[in-house]
């Protein structure tokens, strides 16, 4: 009878071990309940160390680094959801991530590519309780190498700002693009406020740098640099002082088109424009 009771003990034990050895169909397989990884080690038990062998985990901590596909194989890393099996795929022969799919796009130089049956989104958020006015709620940053010892420098970036404090009913944001020319981006930039005003020129998002805020679907260009001469296919609009000095912006207009000297005019047409707040006929004359 003790011999049966300390067999029926030591079967008890085996069965409350936080891992086991699968049948002799799978012996490779190995369950953890609990366990935790330790090196190359699960509970100080050696897995895999010579030949490949499969873990099947309930709970999986790593205290240190964790490396997958070390020897730069053709193998795949995936992670599935609850109805996705493609929730994130590593394709380690394309080089590449996907998301929602396990044949992200292999086009030179793309390495994350999300996919969904709905459309694919991005979310990107700012976990904050108080957004105030200029402050930064996302963005996507592009950058390159250069030969400095500063290495990798900003390019070019896409900002969502707040355009105002934000409260309850009031969410007003804007985008703002900036690409740079030489080591630092530049002050200037192209902003598309919550009115669907385009401003060219200035960044100031809190203030709009003394924009008319009463202004809906409005183009707005700031003084810069004109053109050094036209552009073959092309027209160039842009703002310039006239010639009655500074803080007199006018509109001004680059065309491939040389001007006509006037000869005989006769109008036989007018269009209405409106010009300060002002409505004129400008007469033109047929060709």
């Amino acid at each position: 009878m003790r011999t049966y009771i300390a067999i029926l003990a030591l079967f008890i034990a085996l069965l409350a071990s936080p891992f086991y050895m699968a049948d002799a169909s799978d012996v490779h397989g190995v369950d953890v309940v609990g366990g935790v990884v330790t090196g190359s080690t699960i509970d100080d038990t050696t897995i895999g160390a010579t030949t490949a062998q499969t873990g099947k985990f309930t709970t999986l901590e790593a205290t240190g680094a964790v490396v997958f596909n070390d020897a730069g194989a053709d193998v795949d890393f995936k992670a599935e959801g609850d109805t996705d099996t493609a929730l994130l795929h590593v394709n380690a022969g394309s080089d590449s991530v996907g998301i929602g799919t396990s044949s992200p796009d292999t086009t030179a130089g793309v390495k994350l590519q999300a996919h969904d049956s709905a459309g694919a989104g991005l979310v990107l958020s700012r976990d904050d309780t108080e957004v105030t006015a200029g402050d930064r709620i996302g963005g996507i940053h592009f950058k390159a190498f250069d030969s400095s010892t500063d290495g990798t420098k900003i390019k070019g970036e896409m900002d969502l700002l707040a355009e105002t404090t934000f409260t309850s009913s009031i969410h007003k944001t804007a985008f703002r693009f900036r690409t740079a020319e030489g080591v630092a981006l530049p002050a200037t930039a192209m902003v598309l406020d919550s009115d669907a005003n385009l401003i060219i020129g200035k960044d100031n998002i809190a203030t709009h740098d003394g924009a008319d805020t009463s202004a809906v679907n409005v183009l707005q260009l700031h003084n810069g640099t004109p053109p050094a001469a036209a552009v073959a296919g092309a027209t160039q609009i842009y703002s310039k002082d006239s010639s009655d000095g500074a803080t007199n912006a006018t509109l001004a207009i680059e065309t491939e088109q040389a001007i006509e000297v006037v000869g005989t005019f006769t109008p036989s047409h007018k269009l209405q424009i409106w010009i300060n707040g002002v409505e004129y006929h400008i007469q033109l004359d047929a060709i």
